[in-house]
């Protein structure tokens, strides 16, 4: 007989335990809605995705249960976390914000909410039209309000604030100082901290870039030429504040 291991490589064989839900060893119940929804997965994929549920399941506190209830999250949508890959990410910084870009085209039903401590971005996209999911948990905190985003045909971008503008700059990006295979340094727009007359050379760049990006969900972005990014557009969208 043959085993289901058989000329794979680990990409393989973990998309094939995804698929067919073999050994999933903890379980999501759903327990607010009716009939109650579940949902299975793997603890130790989901703890090498996310610091959150490292700490969950190997943390201190850990406490071996075989399954977690789960009262304010929807069960369509945590299935849709649970299988879908982050997207490709870059950055790079100034002193007051963090600009962010999804390498991700042609984004559709895009969900995207910034607080205080993190960006949570859900939307589907790219050549294979698959569902995307990431949670990025900041250094430190960022201010929401004062944030902007632009889904654009080929990225999505943002400018977010920090919220304490007279601290050095990050050491990186995320809160764990886990390496992330999807993110990577944005060397367009990175200057160094004390590269004061890069960053007042580049101030002019980012307010052109800004001017020329559209905003969020219902703007216009028809106007974005192939091999541009300098044309005309609106300005980019705040981001709504998560109540």
């Amino acid at each position: 007989m043959e085993d289901w291991r058989d000329r794979k490589d680990i990409k393989s064989c973990l998309e094939y335990c995804l698929a067919n839900e073999h050994l999933m060893d903890i379980q999501f119940r759903f327990v607010e809605e009716t009939p109650l929804q579940t949902a299975r997965a793997h603890r130790l994929i989901l703890a090498v995705r996310s610091p959150v549920f490292e700490a969950m399941f190997y943390g201190p506190l850990a406490d071996g249960a075989d399954h977690v209830d789960i009262t304010d999250v929807d069960s369509s949508a945590f299935r849709a976390m649970l299988r879908a890959p982050p997207p490709p990410a870059k950055w790079a910084q100034r002193k007051d914000r963090v600009l962010l870009t999804f390498e991700l085209s042609d984004v559709t039903n895009p969900k995207i909410d910034i607080t205080d401590s993190a960006l949570i971005f859900r939307g589907n996209g790219g050549t294979e039209k698959k569902d995307y999911y990431v949670q990025i948990d900041f250094f430190k905190d960022v201010n929401p309000q004062e944030s902007k985003q632009a889904v654009l045909p080929r990225k999505v971008y943002f400018e977010i604030k920090k919220k304490d503008v007279d601290q050095p700059f990050w050491p990186r990006l995320t809160k764990d100082s886990t390496k992330h295979h999807w993110l990577k340094t944005d060397f367009n727009l990175w200057v160094d901290e004390d590269d004061s007359d890069v960053e007042t050379q580049d101030e002019i760049n980012l307010e052109s870039m800004m001017n020329s990006m559209g905003g969020l969900g219902g703007a216009d972005l028809a106007g974005e030429e192939e091999d541009s990014d300098d044309e005309d557009m609106p300005d980019l969208e705040s981001t709504p504040s998560s109540e």
